[in-house]
């Protein structure tokens, strides 16, 4: 016998196509006594009834539910009695035990039912009301503002949604619409940074060779009377660089564009000769040395000219020879004239603290090893972060009256706003941008609303007595946790997040 006390009167079930029956575990007393359910279908046909007194039976389908299908099986009596007792008549253990047990089931099915039903919670105040108002088409049920009854609302929920609905599809079009109109733009943005990006390639192109004829051409080695290296060049000193530093010229080297030797060589000729013009390069630490030149003398005057030293004094004619002149500081050539005297030819150069040499210039060689230009924009540009650095952590006296006015008002509520839901007390909701959660209630005795800001308590509302309104807010930033809290039972007047002067 199936135990009355723990019995169900419906079961669920999930068909997966191959399995065809489907057991309960209620009591029932005629195969009439079930209803089959199929999705959301009630059905009387393809299946047979077994009734079984120990477990309470089965459902045996022809075929196998489609799978996925949703089989609900829920006993379902009539309320009747099912036996009659007469005056001074045979009072059988088994007829009454079977009464008892169906009048149970029966019981047992009005409870099933009335758990599906919408009922009180027991702790519900006095004087609230669950009868229905009067059909209205279209209407939806609202609770009174008291809260105590069920009214119609005053909108039609139907043309509202039809309303709605066109609305969105009308903003939906209005969408697309923009859609379209700024993909045209950017269509047209494209082609116009292609084209500025064409330009700036030929302008930068341009400037470079611009730079180029201006400082000369990397690997050049140039010479100047400057005491320091001119912008781009480095001393001819046998100096070593990086790659790093410098990786145009490495790479004109290890191309071959710049001619240059190993190292080992480069040390090699400056032993020997005390310089070298080659440039130097070790491409297995990617370094690289410059040329080192001594310097260079060229001779002073209006014109190029190769140096050269001063003329000899003229050879002896017949018998003459070399002598030192009387006075010690020169030389002099003496020759035997006609009429046997003595004649002297001397260079005024050659005696004691002459010049041998010219005046001459010292030039130092330098070799280019980058090109570059400091432009007007960029010097102006220099200037301007040079001046932006005064404007930088300072208050709010650093703008004008327009922007201190402006900044006022930023941390105040605007007038745009969005509506939300208020659900069950404890609930946390989160701020979509800077602005204020305000919460209004109507009370119902003393209550209260709280509301926590990041899990700290920041707003406390009472309401000493019933009818009056509670009214609770919190500004906060964009993505704080708040939690609202709440005691008042009657009607919410709104619950909204209002945003704040210029946030999105």
């Amino acid at each position: 016998m199936v135990d009355n006390a723990k019995q169900t009167t419906v079961v669920h079930f999930i068909a997966d196509g191959e399995v065809r029956e489907f057991h309960f575990n209620f009591q029932i007393f005629e195969a009439g006594d079930v209803d089959v359910y199929l999705d959301e279908t009630l059905t009387d046909t393809g299946y047979n009834v077994s009734i079984d007194e120990e477990i309470g039976g089965k459902v045996i389908f022809n075929q196998p539910p489609v799978n996925g299908t949703r089989i609900t099986i829920i006993r379902n009596l009539d309320i009747k009695r099912t036996s009659d007792f007469q005056e001074g008549g045979a009072f059988r253990a088994k007829v009454i035990n079977h009464e008892l047990d169906y009048q149970v089931a029966t019981l047992q099915q009005l409870d099933e039912k009335i758990g599906r039903s919408m009922i009180y919670p027991p702790y519900v105040q006095d004087g609230v009301s669950m009868q229905l108002p009067l059909p209205s088409a279209g209407k939806a049920l609202v609770w009174n503002q008291q809260a105590t009854a069920l009214t119609n609302s005053s909108i039609n929920v139907d043309n509202t949604i039809a309303e709605v609905t066109a609305l969105q599809q009308q903003t939906a079009k209005s969408a697309e619409q923009v859609a379209e109109h700024w993909q045209e733009v950017l269509q047209q943005s494209a082609e116009t940074v292609k084209n500025a990006q064409k330009a700036q390639e030929a302008a930068d192109e341009a400037l470079k060779y611009v730079v180029l004829s201006s400082f000369g051409n990397i690997g050049d080695i140039k010479y100047t009377t400057r005491t320091e290296v001119p912008n781009g060049g480095a001393w001819c000193d046998g100096t070593e660089y990086t790659k790093d530093a410098f990786p145009d010229i490495y790479q004109m080297l290890v191309d071959g564009k710049i001619s240059s030797i190993d190292y080992s060589t480069f040390d090699s000729n400056i032993l020997t000769n005390g310089s070298c013009g080659f440039f130097a390069l070790d491409s297995l630490t990617q370094k690289f040395k410059v040329p080192l030149l001594k310097d260079v003398y060229l001779k002073a005057g209006q014109a190029p000219a190769m140096f050269g030293a001063e003329s000899l004094p003229k050879p002896f004619d017949i018998g003459g020879g070399l002598w030192i002149n009387n006075t010690g500081n020169g030389i002099t050539t003496m020759q035997v004239g006609k009429d046997n005297k003595i004649v002297v030819y001397s260079s005024s150069i050659y005696k004691e603290g002459a010049k041998v040499n010219p005046d001459h210039v010292v030039y130092r060689a330098y070799v280019v090893l980058y090109s570059s230009a400091a432009e007007a924009s960029e010097a102006q540009a220099a200037d301007l972060l040079s001046n932006l650095g005064s404007k930088l952590n300072t208050d709010i006296s650093n703008i004008n009256a327009v922007g201190k006015e402006y900044v006022s008002t930023q941390c105040k509520p605007s007038n745009r706003y969005l509506d939300l839901t208020l659900q069950a007390s404890g609930t946390k909701y989160t701020a979509p941008a800077n602005g204020w959660f305000v919460l209004s209630k109507i009370s119902t005795g003393m209550q209260d609303i709280v509301i926590d800001l990041n899990e700290t308590r920041w707003s406390v509302v009472n309401s000493p007595a019933n009818g009056w309104t509670c009214a609770a807010f919190v500004p906060c930033k964009k993505n704080d946790i708040v939690t609202i809290t709440y005691s008042v039972k009657g009607a919410t007047n709104s619950f909204r997040f209002f945003y704040d002067e210029g946030a999105n």
